[in-house]
């Protein structure tokens, strides 16, 4: 399980892990990402967690941005992604996380 849920959290995709109220999901431990969702349940709330769960992972999916680079970026980004062992997409994703970071206005 916890394989899966790693796999796709590398692919960027939202995840909702379930577990029953009083149980230790240790496997998990280590693993910090916004797109991963603990919701703790009992048969009282399990209906209204997965509307809920639902509307949380919706938040998460990421939305797909093409554009035209140059030659020289795109054997840049080549050479990174190489290097450091990361797709290009995830490598211009940090930079641009780093820069909201600067952004004290940026409301988003």
């Amino acid at each position: 399980m916890g394989y899966l849920i790693s796999k796709s959290l590398d692919l960027c995709k939202p995840v909702v892990v379930f577990y029953k109220k009083g149980t230790k999901i240790l496997f998990l431990k280590g693993i910090n990402s916004p797109k991963l969702k603990l919701m703790e349940y009992d048969k009282q709330n399990i209906e209204d967690l997965l509307d809920r769960a639902i509307e949380e992972a919706k938040k998460e999916i990421d939305v797909r941005f093409n554009f035209f680079v140059s030659p020289k970026i795109l054997a840049y980004l080549d050479w990174v992604a190489q290097k450091r062992m990361i797709p290009r997409s995830v490598f211009l994703r940090n930079l641009i996380e780093k820069e909201i970071k600067k952004e004290k206005e940026f409301k988003g």
